[in-house]
């Protein structure tokens, strides 16, 4: 999926996110979400360090991360799933489909592991994300009442691989 949207445009280079991407990842999501969605650094360090996690990032012409995708492999054995924590995108990068491509290289890294299936939640209110989602083919599986700190309720979606 990812390849055939890197032929049609050309993306920043991402690489495997490192502990020294915390405070940047960090600073990014400081720019992107509401206070009570941003990962503590200590949070982003616990995911960096974790087997399980999948992070990339890209860095933008000033060496700052610009764009990141947060997500873990589960290696349920009946049905192994990846989840998609966070794609963020600085908005000054916005509108380039920089999200609709770390979320294509963020599947074919689920699938890589043996993962079937990839989901994510969503706040209600994020129409952003809910069309980003749905564009690249995820169903909405569940609604979430009250799932977010302030009470918004959220969507699961899925997707198979």
């Amino acid at each position: 999926m990812a390849s055939s949207i890197i032929a049609a445009v050309n993306y920043p280079a991402f690489c495997k996110a490192t502990l020294q991407d915390v405070i940047p990842i960090h600073e990014l999501e400081q720019r992107c979400y509401a206070s009570e969605d941003v990962f503590s650094p200590r949070r982003l360090r616990t995911l960096l360090k974790s087997n399980t996690c999948i992070a990339l990032v890209v860095h933008g012409p000033d060496n700052r991360v610009t764009a990141n995708v947060l997500g873990l492999v589960r290696h349920y054995s009946r049905n192994p799933s990846g989840r998609i924590y966070k794609i963020s995108v600085d908005p000054s990068m916005r509108g380039l489909g920089l999200a609709t491509h770390l979320l294509g290289i963020m599947e074919d890294s689920f699938r890589a592991a043996g993962m079937k299936r990839s989901c994510a939640e969503v706040r209600c209110s994020n129409k952003a994300s809910r069309t980003l989602f749905e564009k690249s083919g995820y169903h909405v599986e569940t609604s979430l009442p009250t799932y977010y700190p302030d009470g918004e309720d959220g969507i699961k979606y899925w997707k198979t691989l």
